[in-house]
């Protein structure tokens, strides 16, 4: 469990590093749109300030390709957001844990993929198949899709099942509850 200064460190690292993964895209893409129309790249900067003197005075740090390297720059900085955005797509998809569910992570094994690995590597039947031509059919039984992903889970045929569930609202437990229910008024 993350504490408030855990966060607080955490949000200061990914701008920190975000900064820096972006002045040196910059300076990359910089350079190639120098180098691919003949000209020399400027000299990397090696601290914050030679990183912020060449994104405010363009002109300076690339003076004879400046539309050169700045298509460059642009298209670099696009491909890393472009790339972070995928990775914290990713990221949430298989780490996040809304309702306090089981992520993805943590049932990863019944996944479409690890599942058709497992009838593979169990059924002679398809010892010869690839994990990616496995029909649905045969990668084992439906068990449901993982919210909120909606990624579907199978289990292997050969798996003993155990119930992966919220619990049950209080209007539907068996056992009597020591609380009262509350009835709603009629509208």
């Amino acid at each position: 469990m993350m504490t408030e200064s855990d966060r607080a460190w955490a949000a200061g690292g990914i701008l920190l590093g975000g900064a820096v993964t972006l002045s040196v895209a910059t300076w990359a893409g910089g350079a190639a749109g120098a180098v691919m129309t003949g000209d020399d790249a400027a000299p990397f900067p090696t601290s914050l300030v030679g990183a912020f003197q060449m994104a405010t005075d363009w002109s300076a740090a690339w003076p004879h390709s400046q539309t050169a390297s700045l298509v460059g720059a642009t298209v670099a900085d696009l491909a890393v957001v472009v790339f972070l955005i995928w990775g914290l797509r990713w990221a949430f998809r298989w780490f996040r844990n809304p309702s306090s569910l089981a992520t993805l992570h943590q049932v990863r094994e019944l996944t479409p993929k690890h599942a058709a690995r497992t009838a593979t590597r169990l059924r002679a039947s398809l010892k010869e198949t690839k994990p990616s031509k496995v029909p649905p059919r045969d990668r084992g039984v439906l068990l449901g899709d993982h919210l909120p992903s909606g990624v579907e889970l199978r289990g292997s045929d050969e798996d003993t099942y155990v119930a992966i569930m919220a619990p049950a609202p209080a209007s539907r437990r068996r056992w009597p509850s020591p609380w009262p229910r509350r009835r709603r008024a009629p509208c």
